[in-house]
């Protein structure tokens, strides 16, 4: 994203089609290139969202929408091969609707735990319990 910002004196938006953690850097080249932040599309991510929260009132600009980092679909997936092995029944779906998960500018407002590391998925379904059980999410 430096480089980009180097290069290119106007960037409009930025797409990040890596994590929502990886959006953080794509904020902080902002930040260090001293650029108003522009929307970013991204998974979402925990630290994105409490950043985003953090930001939004000094950069108008600064939006984000996100899709689910969707890491939960596994579980389910675990969950009915596990079923199908065992020939019980599974009635969990097969398909989901996968629409967008944080839309600042669409009343899906982000979702920051700041109990939660950065790297905390939010989608993932799994209550702070859960979490604690099971281990961090990743």
């Amino acid at each position: 994203m430096t480089a980009l910002l180097g290069k290119y004196p106007k960037i409009d938006a930025v797409i990040n089609d890596s994590d929502g953690f990886a959006a953080l850097g794509v904020v902080r080249a902002y930040q260090a290139a001293d650029k108003p932040l522009v929307p970013l599309g991204s998974l979402e991510a925990n630290g994105l969202a409490c950043e985003y929260l953090k930001l939004k009132d000094k950069n108008p600009n600064f939006q984000i929408g996100t899709i689910s980092s969707r890491n939960w679909i596994g579980r389910i997936a675990a969950r009915k091969a596990i079923a199908a092995a065992q020939g019980i029944p599974n009635n969990e779906p097969t398909r989901f609707n996968l629409g967008i998960f944080e839309d600042s500018l669409g009343g899906r407002a982000p979702i920051c735990d700041p109990a939660a590391g950065p790297d905390t998925f939010n989608s993932n379904q799994l209550s702070g319990e859960e979490l604690a059980k099971y281990g961090k999410p990743e």
